[in-house]
């Protein structure tokens, strides 16, 4: 684990520079140039002091990195949510508003027990993948008359 190698390695830094009778701003501001040389990395003082106090608390469970991005907390993919709107939207006999169909697929998911996405989500797939598929498949760039 990265964090824990610079930790470790600047906790030694700094016990070798309170033997040598160094103050710990000089020592971490050299241990930041070596870092920064060596290992093409900026760490700051701050970080520093915040992954050393996780590490002291918590060991290394506390250097485990806990953000995500939206992507990585969205629970599942609703792909199958997802093909049955489409389904449903492009119902044979007429299109089908995209809230009929979210409430059908909603039903199916249920049965199924698939993740659901928003209808916010559902109106945006529709929008950007369905409609510009269906366009190209009927040819509607706009009649020859």
């Amino acid at each position: 684990m990265e964090r824990l190698a610079i930790v470790q390695a600047w906790q030694q830094a700094l016990d070798e520079g309170r033997a040598a009778g160094l103050l710990q701003p000089v020592v971490t501001a050299a241990f930041q140039r070596w870092l920064m040389d060596e290992q093409g990395r900026f760490v700051s003082r701050g970080t520093l002091y915040q992954w050393r106090r996780a590490w002291r608390r918590d060991g290394i469970a506390g250097l485990i990195d806990q953000r995500t991005n939206k992507r990585q907390r969205a629970a599942a993919p609703a792909t199958e949510f997802l093909a049955a709107v489409r389904r449903w939207y492009l119902q044979p006999g007429g299109l089908h508003s995209i809230e009929v169909a979210f409430s059908l697929s909603e039903r199916e998911a249920q049965e199924k027990g698939w993740p659901v996405c928003t209808l916010r989500e559902a109106e945006r797939f529709i929008r950007r993948e369905v409609l510009p598929a269906l366009t190209r498949e009927r040819g509607c760039h706009g009649s020859t008359r």
